[in-house]
């Protein structure tokens, strides 16, 4: 792993060639209308280049020596125009209405991105080597160099060919990772049931149907689950049968995050409407309060940590696409932002479930895109965070788990087995 990782550190420094044979593809793409010269320089292999935007761009290409360009596809959902300077014998293929605009890695990761490395990938058999793009031309046009000295392109590149070094480095550590936190148990969502869960996913056997999506809260005093839908929270118990709770004096708009203080034995909901709230509401007492105004910070996926005797939601980082994390004293106050030690796409994060796990935090993802591997399918994705440190570790995907019995006598089964073969 050292002498790979140092050959991409040379590749890097452009003092050693790829190790991958036979032609890469390479995507630029804008959104608004303009100009767009694209640099080819040499690469090492030959060049698919497909050129992606929205708004009608003029395309002028500029092959620098030692480039080798095979094929360029171009896509617009406006007319989208053959590019000046193509070499004669180059084909040029134009799909109008096409699948891949955008703007490189920004805003549009979630959605444009994802289809634009499918649909490529369908059309050529070849993953994307480099993405890049930007927004908006501007008014004198923008630049963009793909081989040669471009340096975002080879940081592209490298980082596209150390995917499978990068999973192999980090494999044993997430092995170790994912048996730590096996034992964790705590209550989600999964579907359109209630479960108990790990890390890992939902434990086989616990389903339970629920009445409502979004958020889930659980009183463990009486085993009655709380769910939040449109018309915020409604109650059930563990055979699915639902009770409504009393009207809310309180306006409930946009509700995103619903847990139960096991303290204070009370829901805790959250809410986007105006500038946002926190309410309480008392199983006990059969009333509703307002907690705390959120002085316009939306919050999501709201949870309750007994050890720290504090609320911890996530927050969408719109300038950098990821989450971020903060706290909230008992009383509903801010307590800080928690650095988070790792990027974690923000994606649909509507759809994200934050729970306390012990002193840890078990965060589940809405199925997303892999940042590396846009082509492949989406997957939700477990992180478990230490919110003392804001360490993040990653556990990959999440699949339904058999029962700690299943697991069991399956292990047994198996030393009986052994046990026998040994015999004879």
């Amino acid at each position: 792993m050292a002498g790979q990782l140092q050959h991409f550190r040379d590749q890097l420094a452009g003092t050693a060639p790829s190790q991958v044979t036979g032609p890469e593809l390479d995507l630029v793409s804008v959104y608004d209308p303009g100009t767009v010269t694209v640099d080819v320089g040499a690469t090492g292999r030959p060049v698919m280049l497909a050129l992606g935007s929205y708004e009608h761009v003029n395309w002028n290409l500029n092959l620098l020596p030692g480039a080798t360009v095979e094929k360029v596809i171009v896509s617009g959902y406006k007319t989208p125009s053959t590019p000046t300077n193509v070499p004669a014998g180059v084909p040029v293929e134009i799909v109008s209405g096409g699948p891949f605009p955008g703007y490189g890695r920004s805003g549009d990761l979630y959605d444009h991105l994802p289809a634009a490395a499918k649909a490529l990938k369908q059309r050529t058999g070849l993953p994307l080597s480099s993405i890049q793009g930007t927004y908006s031309p501007g008014p004198t046009g923008a630049k963009f160099t793909v081989g040669g000295s471009g340096p975002n392109w080879a940081a592209e590149r490298v980082l596209a060919e150390t995917v499978p070094l990068y999973k192999d480095a980090t494999a044993y550590q997430m092995a170790q990772d994912r048996a730590a936190a096996a034992p964790l148990r705590f209550k989600a969502l999964y579907g359109g049931t209630a479960a108990d869960f790990s890390p890992l996913g939902p434990i086989a056997g616990t389903f339970v149907r629920a009445p409502a999506g979004g958020s889930l809260a659980f009183d463990p005093r009486t085993s009655t689950y709380y769910a939040v839908g449109n018309q915020g929270p409604v109650a059930f118990d563990t055979r699915g049968v639902v009770s409504e709770l009393p009207a809310n004096p309180f306006e409930v708009s946009w509700p995103t995050g619903l847990t139960f203080d096991t303290t204070r034995n009370r829901v805790v909901l959250s809410t986007l409407g105006g500038e946002g709230a926190l309410l309480s509401y008392s199983p006990d007492q059969k009333q509703w309060s307002t907690l705390a105004n959120l002085n316009g910070v939306d919050l999501h996926s709201l949870t309750y940590s007994a050890p720290d005797d504090a609320f911890y939601a996530i927050t969408d980082q719109h300038n950098t696409l990821s989450v971020g994390l903060v706290r909230y004293n008992a009383q509903g106050r801010p307590a800080g932002t928690i650095d988070l030690s790792q990027f974690i796409p923000s994606g649909d994060i509507f759809n994200y479930q934050l729970t306390a796990a012990g002193d840890q935090l078990s965060l589940i993802t809405s199925p997303i895109y892999d940042l590396y591997e846009p082509d492949l399918a989406p997957m939700a994705r477990s992180y478990l965070i230490d919110p003392r440190t804001g360490s993040v570790r990653y556990l990959g995907g999440i699949s339904v788990v058999p029962e700690p019995g299943a697991a069991a006598l399956a292990l047994v089964g198996l030393a009986g087995l052994l046990v026998r073969r040994r015999a004879s």
